[in-house]
């Protein structure tokens, strides 16, 4: 596990990121997995996503795009997907249609404050015994014990 912090200027791009994503995600009419009452929540998600993955790349010396509407078939950090979970001791989700071969990394925590948790390939984490229903949808959720330590196995770009 990595402990990074982002500073001010980072934690505004952030910010703009998942600000952008949102309204974005809203223009092209995607479909919302949240209900209104959770909309707040949904704008948080978003903008501390963004953060998680400016902390991964940060933390590992990688070049993080700040890009929106990238979503569809390529990496968050590189070809890394990051997902980020508020809360330490949060599994990590990989939704079915994940790719097997992808490489997702758990960071956790809320800015300015994350840890780089660990990291599975789409095909290794889905294992049956972490099937669950999320907002409706099924994922896989691995918990942290099961993921391969960042310092393990190259988590390439």
């Amino acid at each position: 596990m990595i402990e990074v912090a982002l500073d001010w200027a980072e934690m505004c791009v952030a910010v703009e990121v998942g600000c952008r994503r949102r309204i974005e995600s809203r223009r092209q009419g995607l479909r919302e997995r949240h209900t209104d009452e959770d909309a707040l929540r949904v704008w948080v998600t978003e903008i501390n996503g963004a953060a998680g993955e400016m902390a991964y790349a940060k933390a590992l010396g990688f070049y993080w795009p700040a890009s929106v509407n990238r979503f569809r078939g390529q990496g968050d950090v590189g070809a890394v997907e990051i997902r980020t979970a508020r809360r330490h001791g949060f599994s990590l989700p990989i939704r079915p249609d994940a790719k097997d071969d992808a490489q997702y990394v758990l960071v956790t925590g809320v800015m300015p404050n994350f840890r780089v948790v660990g990291w599975i390939t789409g095909g290794e984490g889905k294992q049956d015994r972490w099937l669950r229903e999320a907002n409706g949808d099924p994922a896989y959720f691995v918990p942290p014990a099961a993921l391969w330590p960042i310092n393990g196995r190259p988590v390439a770009a």
